[in-house]
């Protein structure tokens, strides 16, 4: 059982019984930070830590529909009620090399997993732009 949400209360019913921790649209210090919580209360519970996997919003090169990142982060801010300066960093956005940069900053923070919705542009050319960046993280 995967746990979504980066509230306390999911972090908690995570350790308590969740096999995974799924949080979305979240900073790479906002994953380090629940993830030591989930680690320190997993171990309170006598349970391994649960596995991380974040979700994410990406939209790669630059073709015709690609969304910006600052147009991807005000959809994120007006759908959740977050302030832009704390979502603006979150989509994933440039080319393969800057994507695989940004995951291996979440991959050091302890997402082992990421789960990434395409916010635009050819949905086949940025799967294959994403397939790349996935490759350059090996």
């Amino acid at each position: 059982m995967w746990v979504g949400n980066a509230s306390g209360a999911a972090i908690r019913r995570a350790a308590r019984l969740g096999d995974g921790w799924f949080p979305s649209l979240i900073s790479p210090s906002e994953v380090a930070e629940g993830g030591k919580h989930l680690a320190d209360l997993a171990a309170h519970h006598g349970r391994p830590t649960p596995v991380i996997a974040i979700g994410g919003a990406a939209a790669l090169g630059n073709g015709p529909g690609v969304p910006s990142r600052a147009e991807i982060a005000e959809g994120i801010s007006g759908a959740y009620g977050r302030p832009l300066e704390d979502v603006i960093e979150i989509p994933l956005t440039g080319q393969p090399k800057e994507v695989a940069e940004r995951l291996a900053v979440y991959r050091e923070a302890g997402a082992e997993h990421a789960i990434i919705g395409i916010s635009g542009g050819d949905w086949r050319s940025q799967v294959d732009l994403l397939a790349e960046a996935r490759s350059l993280l090996r």
